[in-house]
């Protein structure tokens, strides 16, 4: 019930609402009143309610949008994460995903040599590579 307190506006909040009312009502089946439940069912109620439903597909998306700003280990961080979510282990299609990030070409679908070693060279220091396998 605490954790319902937080939810005032929104989605969260009809979905707060939902629950409430939920508890309150009499179960016809046993004829007692619902409850809230325990915390792990709550945890599950919550995460059917607002998790991504294609969790893969979200990633996907992110990882498209994704651009590498001033800070690249934050950038190589998000990277991998997204990597992982989105289900992509090939390590070349992960450089081709982490140059278009990048930023310094001007059209992703150009190979460029020189990048490609630079990029190889700083996926393996930064041990990209261990969750490419």
């Amino acid at each position: 019930m605490f954790t319902l307190s937080f939810m005032k506006e929104g989605t969260a909040a009809a979905w707060m609402e939902d629950t409430i009312a939920f508890a309150h009502k009499l179960n016809p089946a046993t004829g007692h009143q619902n409850s809230y439940g325990t915390w792990d069912q709550f945890i599950t109620h919550f995460k059917e309610a607002f998790n991504p439903i294609d969790l893969a597909g979200t990633a996907l998306h992110k990882l498209h949008a994704l651009k590498q700003g001033n800070d690249l280990s934050e950038y190589i961080t998000t990277f991998k994460q997204l990597c992982n979510q989105a289900e992509i282990y090939s390590f070349n299609v992960q450089k081709d995903y982490f140059i278009c990030g990048e930023g310094t070409k001007t059209d992703c679908g150009v190979r460029n040599q020189s990048l490609d070693v630079r990029l190889t060279t700083l996926l393996v220091r930064q041990n990209v590579r261990s969750c490419c396998a």
